[in-house]
């Protein structure tokens, strides 16, 4: 399975955190993950996909109790 967040190269060539399953940049809390440097980049979307693997773990676990 692909992973939901990217790194992309913006035009200004700083980098954003792409948000695939809304197809817009990642939000963190109320900031907008764009506009910073590759290796904020790197590991925002790290932290990012980390989450969203444990959430759709809980969700599978959950879903598997309730069968």
């Amino acid at each position: 399975m692909k992973d939901r967040y990217e790194i992309i190269l913006d035009p200004s060539n700083l980098w954003t955190v792409w948000d695939n399953l809304t197809n817009e940049p990642a939000v963190i809390g109320m900031t907008i993950v764009a506009g910073i440097t590759q290796s904020e980049a790197e590991d925002a979307c790290y932290v990012l996909n980390e989450v969203e693997k444990r959430r759709r773990s809980r969700e599978e676990r959950r879903h598997a109790a309730n069968s």
